[in-house]
């Protein structure tokens, strides 16, 4: 039981870690293409 909880808490940390990172990298190549 508590298992399964831990491993959605991962995948949402992982998720949420990649999303940010595409963010910024959206971000940085708007910059550029300015």
């Amino acid at each position: 039981m508590l298992k399964s909880y831990l491993w959605i808490a991962v995948a949402l940390l992982l998720t949420g870690a990649t999303y940010a990172q595409q963010q910024r990298i959206k971000g940085r190549v708007l910059d550029e293409t300015r």
